[in-house]
């Protein structure tokens, strides 16, 4: 994914529906750089293939990583007191290749540096006894420092959501994801389109049941967003969700209707039709709130700048 691009700003007025709201497009840069290194690797093979046959790598070595410009920061504790958890091993994850692997120091406190910008990543902290703290779907533009905040190593929670229609009735087979929340209290938004262009990565995946029940039997504490898609109706989901070892989890409860289509084009400021431009639709008032971006619905425009949503939520929408 690339961190840098231009980006088309339109607003507009009220559609059919009451869905309004405004269009981002990220258009790929194509001298942004790979998070994986592969880039390196092919100029390597590259290079190799010009002077000879390629060297037997020593067994148990490990190539080296690509150094960035972003970084990651955040803090572990427990819930109980506030306690800080020294010395937990922390990993970020790329897609492909090995994590950067570090240790909480006193205070709890770590630091991942030298970070590739792009993504999508992974930020892990798993220990014995406790859920396992998941952000998928992390995306780092150049020379950004992300401060993740407090990650609480708990024991997990089980929890439980009911798939309903709007007539009260069970939904069965539908697929319900939960979504990790990270924390926005420091996070910088001179940064954010790179994020937002990022499709948000599920922690777990369920069905639901003959009773429209699907259950996550460990999930860490802190926020949560989960949403509901089934065949022939509208996805739907709920963000905040507070999540505590220490509390009595809530029910989630999740209602689905049949929903209503939705089209449109994509212009540039001369009229001409912008294909593969990406279009989303959400709750409205809630572009720069980092817990809907589940809630979103995704689609990509065709040759002729034309996006197609076959069955978004009763009510206003925002388009970005």
């Amino acid at each position: 994914m690339a961190s840098q691009g231009k980006t088309l700003l339109v607003l507009g007025g009220v559609l059919a529906l009451g869905i309004g709201g405004a269009i981002w497009l990220v258009m790929s840069d194509p001298a942004a750089t790979d998070a994986s290194g592969e880039d390196t690797a092919a100029a390597g093979a590259a290079t190799d293939a010009a002077e000879g046959p390629a060297k037997t790598p020593v067994a148990g070595t490990k190539r080296p990583k690509k150094a960035g410009t972003a970084s990651v920061v955040g803090e572990v504790r427990r819930s109980k007191g506030k306690v800080p958890v020294a010395d937990q091993e922390v990993q970020l994850l790329p897609e492909k290749g090995d994590p950067w692997t570090v240790k909480t120091d006193a205070s709890g406190a770590f630091k991942i540096t030298e970070v590739p910008h792009g993504g999508p990543y992974e930020l892990r902290v798993a220990a014995a006894k406790c859920g396992t703290i998941r952000m998928p779907g992390m995306a780092l533009d150049r020379n950004e420092k992300r401060d993740v905040g407090t990650l609480w190593l708990d024991p997990s929670v089980k929890i439980s959501v009911q798939v309903r229609t709007w007539a009260d009735l069970p939904v069965t087979g539908a697929v319900v994801e939960a979504f990790a929340v990270a924390q926005a209290d420091n996070f910088d938004w001179t940064k954010a389109f790179a994020q937002m262009g990022q499709a948000p990565v599920a922690v777990g995946k369920a069905t639901t049941d003959a009773e429209g029940k699907a259950t996550f039997p460990e999930l860490a504490t802190g926020r949560w967003t989960f949403t509901a898609t089934k065949e022939g109706f509208a996805r739907s989901g709920r963000s905040g969700i507070s999540v505590r070892s220490d509390v009595e989890p809530p029910t989630v409860k999740l209602f689905l209707g049949t929903g209503h289509p939705l089209s449109g084009r994509v212009l540039d400021s001369t009229k001409t039709p912008l294909p593969g431009a990406q279009v989303l639709t959400g709750p409205p008032n809630t572009a720069w709130d980092l817990s809907s971006s589940p809630l979103r619905t995704r689609t990509t425009t065709d040759a002729q700048g034309k996006f197609e949503f076959a069955a978004l939520d009763a009510g206003d929408a925002a388009i970005l």
